[in-house]
């Protein structure tokens, strides 16, 4: 990459298109971006199902996803349960009113990923994903080589 803000740019265009296909459905349906986030999150992670876990795989500020879990709560779109052994930390599942609305959540994050890898070989694909990883562990902190 010659440029390096073509990193950065190309970053935007990738995040603004996702945002354009969240932002229609929640329009349609009524929802915000970050209880989209939350069912979406819920729906494809199994096992990872407290807030703690949404907060920290996506890396959404507490705060916001403790709201958008009452919000949805208040919707009828998620339930609460006590874990059996540890009775503070609390479980969340979709409820039947979620999973209505799934089919829609799912088609704008597979619209998204269509379009991102087009023309993309299943090669290509596995590539991109591989070193994409590496660049996230490397400014996570992660990678081997790191220059501080």
């Amino acid at each position: 990459m010659n440029n390096h803000m073509e990193l950065v740019n190309g970053l935007r265009v990738i995040t603004r298109f996702y945002d354009t296909q969240r932002r229609a459905v929640c329009r349609r349906l009524g929802i915000s971006q970050m209880e989209f986030d939350i069912l979406v999150f819920l729906h494809n992670n199994p096992g990872r199902d407290t807030a703690r876990d949404i907060v920290a795989l996506r890396g959404l500020p507490k705060s916001n996803v403790s709201q958008a879990v009452e919000v949805l709560m208040g919707k009828g779109m998620l339930a609460r349960g006590q874990d059996a052994e540890d009775r503070r930390r609390v479980h969340l599942s979709l409820t039947e009113e979620a999973d209505r609305l799934m089919p829609e959540l799912l088609a704008a994050q597979q619209t998204f990923w269509e379009q991102a890898f087009r023309d993309f070989s299943a090669e290509d694909a596995a590539c991109f994903a591989a070193l994409y990883g590496r660049i996230v562990n490397n400014l996570a902190g992660k990678g081997e080589n790191r220059n501080e």
